[in-house]
This record gives C-alpha cells, structure tokens and sequence, in this order.
C-alpha cells in the first residue's frame, strides 16, 4: 500500500471521517508504572462531527471502521498494510507486538 492514502467510507469510532492516512507510526508509551509498552497507530486527519479537524494525528487501528459495505475493503486494505508493517518491524511477545529490537528472547 502507497502512502498517503485517501480513504473512501472510512470513519472513527469516536464520531468522524478518516480523509487521509499518511502513514503507519510506532511508539513506546512508558506508563508510571515504569513497564514499557509499544503501540502502534495509523498516521492521518480526521473531520470530526463536530465541525473540528485534527491533521497529522495518531489514529488508533481499533478507531478505524466503515459505516457501509463500500468502506470494508478500505478498512482491509489497511489492516493489510499495519499487518505488513508489524510483520517487517515488530515481533509478538506474549503480552502483544513489540519493536523487534527489544524482544529477549529465553535461554
């Protein structure tokens, strides 16, 4: 999949229309706890029904859904394309996927 990607009958389960996804991003949210953990997120704008817009945000893969059956494939297509990225830049360790590099692995 090429990015950016203009997405048709895309939504976000909080109430607004995907209009663009420019990427897939990483990150490691470090909670109070001091347990790290990776995320990943869809990079992309959002046109909110409220009348607001959020440009360049992080978009979580569980928010990404389709109203009608002209958004599935879309939506597949995706979810392909986090698939990929997760297989190329990541590894799934128990709990859930991590960046590949910080995987240790059991003697």
């Amino acid at each position: 999949m090429k990015f950016p990607y203009e997405p048709a009958h895309i939504n976000h389960k909080a109430g607004g229309k995907i209009t663009l996804i420019t990427g897939i991003g990483h990150a490691l949210d470090k909670p109070q706890d001091g347990r790290s953990r990776d995320y990943w997120y869809f990079r992309g704008n959002v046109n909110w029904r409220d009348g607001t817009k959020s440009v360049n945000t992080e978009i979580a893969p569980p928010a990404v859904c389709y109203s009608d059956a002209a958004g599935k494939p879309a939506v597949d297509l995706l979810m392909a394309a986090l698939n990929d990225y997760l297989l190329a830049n990541g590894e799934w360790c128990r709990e859930g996927w991590y960046a590949a590099r910080k995987v240790k692995r059991a003697a």
